[in-house]
């Protein structure tokens, strides 16, 4: 119980690392911009649901393990742009780009409108390429797992949820703040063509990489070592 509490604890600490660094501006940006009463949800349990799978499916297994990482990154990369293009041109006609085929077709009107599909796409893309730092996530990983999958499964969706509330509520106050700036009275203005260019460039640097370079760089920076934090927690846990 008490790894339990350190595992939920600490996926609330990873809001605050640099490991979001490419996690939080896309969730707050998909919650500003869709403007859509459940999209934070959405968003953000389609992002902890893709955490806890791509945890499973990557670190803790060898299920996918012939897979190229490099497919997960091109792959998330890919949609995280695709959607910053649909915010930069919304009135881009995707079905003239892919030659009318049905499922691209509604892939881009899903993420143009408010529709479902695309705030569960934005979600799930960033799960394959998020990157804890948490040193509890490791030891879940590294001692937990090889013992009993179900208790490592349930410590990570513990950590996984605790990463969740604290986006979602990132996500909320800084829909909240920008809606009463009134920076959203324009559907196709300035403001949400911007954040397409974040999204854009996010996902280039998810595609090439660069990502993980920067976030390495954030860590070595990092004045208040959450880290140091969650091993004096750990060492409090009874043996």
């Amino acid at each position: 119980m008490t790894l339990l509490a350190v595992s939920f604890l600490a996926g609330v600490l990873t809001a605050l690392t640099p490991c979001v660094f490419a996690v939080l501006p896309v969730i707050l940006g998909t919650a500003v911009v869709r403007n859509g009463r459940w999209t934070p949800y959405i968003v953000v349990g389609s992002l902890t649901l893709s955490i806890i799978l791509f945890t499973i499916l990557l670190k803790a297994t060898t299920l996918l393990m012939d897979v190229p990482s490099v497919v997960w990154t091109y792959l998330s990369g890919s949609i995280l742009t695709f959607f910053g293009l649909t915010l930069v041109f919304p009135r881009l006609s995707f079905i003239s780009i892919t030659g009318g085929r049905t499922g691209e077709r509604l892939l881009g009107k899903g993420m143009r409108t408010k529709g479902y599909w695309g705030d569960v796409l934005v979600g799930a893309a960033l799960g394959p390429v998020f990157s804890s730092c948490s040193p509890t996530y490791f030891i879940i990983l590294a001692t937990v797992f090889p013992l009993s999958f179900t208790l490592g499964l349930f410590y990570v969706s513990a950590y996984a949820l605790g990463l969740a509330l604290m986006l979602f509520l990132i996500a909320l106050l800084g829909a909240h703040a920008v809606r009463r700036l009134r920076l959203l009275s324009n559907p196709d203005g300035v403001f949400k063509r911007t954040v397409g260019v974040l999204f854009i460039i996010i996902g280039i640097l998810i595609f090439t990489g660069m990502v993980t370079r920067i976030e390495a760089y954030l860590l070595e920076v990092n004045v208040f070592d959450i880290g140091l934090f969650e091993y004096k927690l750990i060492d409090r846990i009874p043996q």
